[in-house]
């Protein structure tokens, strides 16, 4: 390499390169070159593979953090039981917190717990400064549920998303109106609260309208802690308007549509079902019945018959209630696809190959 000959003392050809480097530099290369098989990735070792997810608070939401830690310990249990990944065996780190904690806690499990990448978990609150954390540490996040994904160009290839966000599901809901009727005949109102948040979801559905070929016609934005619902019936019943995308509450939107009834109007209204809740379908007027539609990021038919009983099968294994089935099935699906991915890596297992 310095001097440009073979370990015979042959001369090498000049298209061979030779390299003016100090004695201590090239013990130092040789030196690296001797361990380079086993300089793992953080997270690697020869027998473990650790990875991290970021859960809500233990006291929030109704045992929401217990039922999805405990269906990623089982489904990583049954893994390990199985052989595990190439005989590496997967440690799961879980860090609890509210929306203010995700990040910090995610900067723990990347700097102190060292972890390979992140699976599942609660980001909402913090999408953005999640995703570019990824992307600056190189640390592949799969399947976090956000409410707002980030999938500005160019694509962060660092972070997977399993589901739509709100945008993405205001959007369809946007298509479908303008499928339900022709979209340049449509009177449509956005009513929805003063945040930046309803404001993002505002300017998805506007966008997509106007590639429909509709404008929209109103749009109100209320505080959020007073919501005016006869004021605004009144408004958008005297200027015609048919159409309604509501990005309230489901308080908001079951005095809307009180008022509504007894107002003798009956528009179409769009709603999101992660913000409405579950709930909402006991709020809708007999009369509005069929002109209520609502989005969600999975309904149970997406579910297939093999991953249902994949999924019962792990809870009564493991005697785990089906409590908050959606978030379980989810938790279960990313940590699927992050193994899956594991396995196509083979044995030499890196970040950059995952």
């Amino acid at each position: 390499m310095t001097a440009g000959v073979d370990p015979a003392g042959n001369k090498l050809s000049v298209a061979m390169p030779t390299y003016r480097m100090p004695l201590k530099d090239m013990s130092d290369l040789l030196a690296y070159l001797k361990r380079i098989e086993t300089d793992f990735d953080p997270g690697v070792s020869e027998t473990s593979i650790v990875i991290g997810t970021l859960l809500p608070a233990r006291n929030t939401m109704t045992g929401l953090a217990e039922a999805m830690g405990n269906v990623l310990q089982a489904y990583f249990a049954k893994v390990n039981n199985n052989g595990g990944i190439y005989n590496r065996k997967i440690e799961l780190r879980l860090m609890h917190g509210d929306t203010t904690s995700t990040l910090p806690n995610m900067k723990h499990l990347i700097d102190d717990e060292q972890v390979f990448a992140i699976v599942s978990g609660l980001t909402a609150g913090a999408e953005e400064d999640v995703a570019t954390l990824s992307k600056d540490r190189e640390v592949p996040f799969i399947g976090p549920s956000a409410l707002l994904p980030q999938r500005g160009l160019p694509l962060n290839r660092y972070v997977f998303y399993l589901l739509p966000g709100l945008k993405e599901q205001a959007m369809t809901l946007v298509s479908f109106a303008a499928k339900k009727a022709d979209p340049k005949k449509l009177r449509v109102a956005i009513l929805c609260p003063d945040t930046e948040f309803s404001r993002q979801i505002t300017k998805s559905i506007e966008d997509q309208g106007k590639k429909l070929g509709r404008e929209t016609l109103a749009k109100i934005y209320y505080p959020r802690e007073r919501f005016n619902e006869a004021q605004y019936v009144t408004e958008l019943k005297q200027q015609g308007i048919d159409t309604v995308f509501h990005l309230g509450t489901d308080a908001d939107t079951g005095a809307l549509f009180k008022d509504a009834e007894a107002a003798g109007w009956s528009p179409a209204v769009y709603l999101l079902g992660t913000l409405v809740g579950r709930n909402i379908t006991e709020l809708v007027p007999a009369k509005m019945k069929n002109q209520v539609f609502l989005a969600f990021p999975t309904i149970p038919a997406n579910i297939s018959a093999a991953g249902a009983a994949e999924y019962s099968a792990l809870l009564e294994k493991n005697k785990l209630a089906a409590t908050h089935a959606a978030a379980q099935a989810s938790a279960i699906a990313a940590a699927r696809i992050l193994v899956h991915g594991l396995e196509l890596s083979g044995k030499d297992l890196s970040r950059e190959r995952r």
